[in-house]
């Protein structure tokens, strides 16, 4: 009898006469991505993850235009794959007559981000009243503005500056990202590995979407890897100014093994994002092609004036440094980078080689639920740890591994001593072949 136990795109055992007889290895990763969708204009609900099979299916569900729509598409464009493609939209939720009694010009929202649109945010002086002009900025805080009963409002952070002091009353409107997150818990299955983006640069967001990954990851074996827009700390010069980042300033408070923050987030001229291309190539490229160098299709870059916000060298060499994956644009549009915003690991923990050490995780991972299902005799931990060191060195036959050299160990499953009846525990070290990111060249003059 042979029994095959596990799903695509997770990691398959078969199981023949009661032994195993073989290991899959899923090649492709389930993709999911949130954003700010149009429900009055689409079949879906909000916070209920729907499975998209053409771009024709997400204008149908998530609306004409919308965010999401786009991000999806931009994803399809982008290699990933409509067999394991869902979209989420966060709930809009509305804060009317938000008091700030303290008589400042400079104050911070309950509720951040807000959605960047003047139409839906209204900072009133009641004393007056008098309704304030309403601008974006990107810098914090942002900066006092020279024009009277004018507000800037960085829309990332909820951040308000106002010409004068005064008591405020805010209405504005902002998305449930945590619900929409934790609507997609059952997508990614425990053995399966996944990728999260949420279509936005704001700090927050993509903190708590990191942290929804990491949970994931352990204790459920959920390998979910998570990407979203780095915050952006600066104007473009225009009049009505777009976000902008001084790379030489840049910080943030993102430190996650699984997950990468990219800039710029933003599409040319627009509240949007490119995010949905990053997402296809993340979720979409083989084992055998790091994500580093890949172009991506069919967006446009946030330029600013003059190509001002375009980044150089040494400004996407910055973002390197700061752990943010810089997009560059010199013709083509690339990623330039491929480091997670993780800072405290002893090992690279790039794209490439998280997701490598994910599919090492998951096989051994897949021998030890089915050894769970047998009985402890004699040598049974053996067993496991040869059947698992096999599919780690088939990882080193695909160069997705190093493999075992006479006088070197690079890989190993070995069982954990001095465990009690009942218990198998297996140890594993893997040392993945990373991508080439750097070039360095030494000319001599005779």
């Amino acid at each position: 009898m042979v029994v095959t136990i596990g799903q695509s795109p997770g990691t398959e055992v078969t199981l023949e006469a009661g032994a195993i007889g073989g290991i899959s290895i899923g090649a492709e990763e389930k993709l999911v991505i949130f954003a700010r969708g149009d429900p009055a204009n689409g079949d879906a609900q909000t916070n209920s993850p729907v499975k998209i099979g053409a771009k024709g299916e997400a204008e149908t569900q998530f609306g004409e235009g919308s965010h999401l729509t786009q991000l999806l598409k931009q994803a399809i464009d982008n290699g990933a794959n409509t067999a394991y493609l869902w979209g989420v939209m966060p709930s809009t939720q509305s804060v009317t007559g938000e008091a700030v009694d303290a008589a400042t010009q400079s104050f911070t929202l309950n509720n951040a981000p807000i959605i960047e649109d003047v139409d839906e945010i209204t900072v009133t002086d009641p004393a007056g009243p008098t309704e304030y002009d309403v601008e974006f900025r990107y810098n914090s805080p942002p900066d006092t503005p020279q024009s009277a009963e004018t507000a800037f409002v960085r829309p990332q952070s909820g951040e308000i500056e106002t010409d004068a002091a005064a008591d405020f009353e805010v209405d504005y409107k902002y998305l449930d990202w945590q619900a929409a997150f934790d609507a997609a818990d059952p997508i990614v299955n425990e053995g399966e590995s996944g990728v999260y983006f949420a279509g936005t640069d704001a700090e927050s967001v993509a903190s708590t979407l990191f942290s929804k990954a990491e949970n994931l990851r352990d204790p459920a074996y959920k390998m979910v890897k998570a990407g979203a827009g780095a915050p952006p700390n600066a104007n473009t010069e225009e009049t009505t100014p777009d976000p902008d980042y001084n790379t030489t300033e840049y910080a943030d408070n993102l430190d996650s093994l699984p997950g990468f923050a990219f800039a710029p987030a933003r599409q040319d001229n627009t509240t949007d994002t490119l995010l949905g291309a990053v997402a296809g190539v993340a979720a979409g490229n083989d084992l055998q092609n790091p994500i580093r160098g890949e172009q991506l299709s069919g967006v446009d870059v946030e330029s600013g004036s003059d190509d001002a916000a375009l980044f150089d060298w040494g400004e996407r060499n910055g973002l390197r440094n700061a752990q943010v994956i810089p997009i560059k644009q010199e013709g083509s549009i690339n990623l330039d980078g491929s480091v997670s915003t993780n800072t405290s690991e002893n090992w690279e923990t790039d794209f490439q080689t998280v997701r490598v050490v994910d599919r090492a995780i998951l096989v051994v991972y897949a021998v030890a639920q089915q050894i769970m299902n047998t009985l402890d005799t004699p040598g049974r931990d053996e067993i496991a740890a040869e059947e698992a060191q096999a599919q780690l060195e088939g990882m080193a036959d695909e160069g997705l591994v190093l493999p075992n050299q006479p006088n070197e160990v690079n890989l190993f499953v070995r069982p954990v001593d001095d465990t009690p009846q009942g218990t198998i525990a297996l140890e594993m070290g893997v040392t993945p072949v990373q991508a080439v990111d750097t070039f360095k060249t030494t000319i001599t003059i005779g």
